[in-house]
């Protein structure tokens, strides 16, 4: 069975645009340890967690960050330190 051009071209873009749509819907996933529970409800695993040294000025060394939520890079996030 053969199909015009531009109904295949029609129902091609539906369905991409609906996989597309589908895919921007889905929110992102917390970091490793880090259990999300709505907007204001997190449950984090300290022990699991990804930790990072963090080296400031003024602060002793031996201070770690991890990321509950968010990206500092991007001018937020929710972090624990420890």
């Amino acid at each position: 069975m053969k199909f015009p051009p531009l109904a295949t071209t029609a129902t091609l873009a539906l369905l991409l645009g609906a996989t597309v749509a589908e895919t921007r819907a889905q929110p992102p996933s917390p970091p490793r340890g880090v259990y999300a529970f709505g907007a204001d409800q997190i449950i984090a695993d300290l022990g699991k967690m990804d930790w990072a040294p963090l080296k400031l000025d003024g602060l002793p060394p031996g201070i770690e960050i991890a990321s509950l939520r968010g990206d500092l890079g991007k001018g937020g996030g929710e972090i624990v330190l420890r």
